[in-house]
């Protein structure tokens, strides 16, 4: 008589950095993990690490939970659309983070409608890197 319906939670949420126009860098985009992305300047307790002064060792975390999305402060500056972040914020489709008060991303729920046909290569950026992947889960 009942049936049980999953959520449909199919989407690929990533972060596309912007750069000092406010341009995208589609070629740059970052995937996000389902859970808990740390992003921060120290390797130890990062899982997203940016390379710069302005960025706090743990400065900010990423939860994907759910099919939601959220961002919160923790050591640094953080901005949603321009707005101060002091707590937890969801996020939707084409807000802009700013993280540090220098980097900008802006967050799209579905890579397949926001990238080109080639893979997405942060890795190759001096400023960006995941930390290896047995760090977290």
């Amino acid at each position: 008589m009942y049936q049980q319906i999953a959520a449909d939670y199919a989407f690929d949420p990533i972060l596309i950095p912007l750069d000092s126009a406010g341009h995208p860098i589609p070629e740059k985009a970052i995937p996000l993990r389902h859970g808990i992305t740390e992003i921060g300047s120290d390797p130890r307790v990062s899982s997203f690490i940016i390379r710069d002064p302005s960025i706090r060792p743990k400065h900010c975390i990423i939860n994907f939970s759910d099919g939601l999305v959220s961002v919160t402060p923790l050591e640094g500056i953080l901005e949603v659309n321009g707005l101060r972040a002091e707590t937890t914020q969801q996020l939707r489709d084409g807000f802009v983070l700013r993280i540090g008060g220098e980097h900008a991303f802006r967050f799209h729920l579905s890579q397949r409608q926001n990238l080109p046909s080639s893979t997405a290569n942060y890795a190759n950026s001096p400023i960006f890197q995941r930390a290896p992947s047995s760090h977290h889960s």
